[in-house]
């Protein structure tokens, strides 16, 4: 994709038309499933994947994060579900997958794609343990079988993302039980429908509603070799070596941000109070300048972080995509809750537009590791940062 600021402002216009005509995406997986299909004829689930003319693909970091920002502010779950997660995951498997992984998301329709990754009572952050030993991570196995295949069993937690929805899994086991979890972790590619794979009850969020999450079981699945994803015990370098995906989920809580502003603006120019407008009165003024503050600053990290990944991706991973996805989700956080304070009463009622967002944003907090394991990694890398390599 041209990086012509004429072909990413087309882009922006394009994520924009699809998110009036289709978002808020509904509660039901045929209203997912339906909207995520929408997205991806648009090519907006493929932006990463290497050119392919007809979907105008091979974009850059930045092109996704501008379609994020505005899918997320019209639905922040399905920006995130729908779109950045499959448009990751996608471009993983077209990296460094075999090639019957490259076609299947790389022609015909894309894919719904899930990571099924965290385990119950595992933290994900264990792959950040300063000293893991084997005992530490996950405990799906993969047992290598007689002709090359696997045999994968284990559970994942209720929250593996698109779960019940998906078209395949991509599943993290642990294929050398003797290894600490960096070095013992390989990734499979598992089709919904594959004998011994099943997924639990929907689990429901405190916001999100349109979003479908749900514990993966893995009762003797078995997988040929042609299902392990890049090379065996390789699985943490291939999830460090995208960070084009944690990046893209900081923007969608840009959007977010982005939306509380706007109607926190709209309603404080047409509520009156004291027989004029509360944007006149100086508490709602300030906290609006605040707002107003903090979704831009957001917006440049982000930004920031999308661009470092041309230039130097291990840089973006280290530092940017933590960065930016702290910053975001703080703003959105923020904003969400100063746009409720503005509404006062009316911010309370169901059918306000601004009653959801708060929810939506602190479920933003703990996907994709929290604000204080980001940090913790942030912190981790800085020793290895040459003084005058500080962007």
């Amino acid at each position: 994709m041209s990086t012509d600021t004429t072909e990413r402002a087309l882009l922006r216009d394009t994520a924009r038309r699809f998110a009036r005509q289709h978002l808020p995406v509904g509660r039901t997986p045929e209203d997912f499933r339906r909207a995520h299909a929408a997205a991806g004829a648009l090519g907006l689930t493929s932006i990463l994947l290497p050119p392919d003319p007809p979907l105008d693909t091979g974009g850059t970091c930045l092109d996704l994060v501008l379609v994020l920002e505005e899918l997320g502010a019209a639905d922040v779950a399905f920006a995130a579900n729908a779109v950045n997660l499959p448009a990751g995951l996608a471009a993983l498997l077209a990296r460094t997958g075999n090639p019957a992984q490259r076609a299947l998301v790389g022609t015909g329709p894309p894919p719904l794609l899930a990571g099924a990754l965290n385990e119950a009572d595992v933290a994900g952050s264990d792959l950040f343990c300063p000293s893991p030993g084997p005992a530490v991570g996950i405990r799906t196995s993969a047992v290598r079988q007689d002709g090359g295949g696997y045999l994968l069993n284990g559970a994942k937690c209720g929250f593996v993302t698109n779960a019940g929805v998906a078209d395949s899994y991509l599943v993290l086991a642990r294929t050398d039980p003797a290894a600490a979890p960096a070095q013992g972790l390989s990734m499979f590619l598992v089709p919904a429908g594959t004998p011994g794979l099943s997924c639990g009850p929907r689990t429901e969020l405190i916001g999100w509603p349109g979003a479908h999450h749900a514990e993966v079981l893995l009762d003797d699945v078995r997988v040929g070799p042609d299902a392990l994803v890049g090379a065996e015990h390789r699985a943490a370098g291939l999830l460090a070596g995208l960070p084009e995906m944690p990046i893209g989920l900081a923007a969608c809580f840009v959007g977010l941000a982005r939306t509380a502003y706007e109607q926190a603006v709209t309603y404080a120019r047409r509520r009156i109070s004291w027989g004029r407008p509360l944007i006149e009165h100086g508490p709602v003024a300030l906290k609006l300048a605040d707002m107003y503050v903090d979704l831009r600053t957001a917006r440049l990290v982000v930004h920031d972080a999308a661009r470092t990944v041309d230039d130097d991706p291990a840089d973006a991973m280290a530092y940017g995509a933590a960065a930016a996805k702290t910053v975001a989700v703080d703003a959105a956080i923020a904003n969400a809750q100063r746009a409720m304070e503005i509404f006062g009463g009316a911010g309370v009622a169901a059918d306000s537009p601004v009653s959801g967002l708060l929810g939506d944003a602190w479920v933003g907090y703990a996907c994709d590791f929290t604000r204080d394991v980001l940090r913790l990694g942030i912190a981790a890398a800085l020793p290895a940062l040459p003084q005058a390599a500080v962007r």
